[in-house]
């Protein structure tokens, strides 16, 4: 009996589901970029414009411009005994101006984010760490920045 009611406890849970479904984000996406303006350091601004402009199609949906300024620092977090830096801190801001072209509105943000990379013993690994900590940290901007479109955006 025991067995059974195991067995049926099992399968309830198999064939039934909360009803969780995730949200693609490219269904709620409701504009296209018509024009997006940069400043700043340009590798960062590649980076997040190639990352926003990745998913954007020409289509009757709200047009908007984006200007961005972004800026970076490079940091020490850490030095060893012989006063020799072991780990840079990188931060970059990326401050965001939106301008709805059919409504003649305009919105600020800004989004930032930061991450660390250690140095190396050779320079080129340490320069390699470096760029890809700074496109990790600008791709995750170019995310933050479509996340908060899409809420700026549904609020209009």
């Amino acid at each position: 009996m025991k067995k059974f009611f195991f067995i049926q406890v099992i399968f309830l849970f198999l064939l039934t589901n909360c009803g969780f479904k995730v949200v693609n984000q490219n269904l709620t996406r409701n504009f296209d970029i018509a024009e997006i303006e940069t400043s700043g350091n340009s590798r960062v601004n590649y980076f997040i414009k190639n990352r926003i402009l990745l998913g954007s199609k020409n289509s009757e949906k709200k047009l908007i411009k984006l200007k961005l300024n972004t800026k970076k620092e490079k940091i020490i977090k850490e030095k060893n005994i012989k006063n020799e830096v072991t780990k840079y801190k990188l931060n970059i801001i990326s401050y965001v101006n939106l301008y709805l072209i059919a409504e003649d509105k305009s919105f600020d943000f800004s989004v930032s984010e930061s991450g660390e990379f250690s140095v190396k013993s050779i320079h080129s690994k340490t320069i390699f760490n470096e760029k890809k900590t700074l496109k990790t940290i600008s791709e995750s901007i170019g995310d933050k920045i479509i996340e908060e479109l899409i809420v700026v955006l549904n609020d209009f």
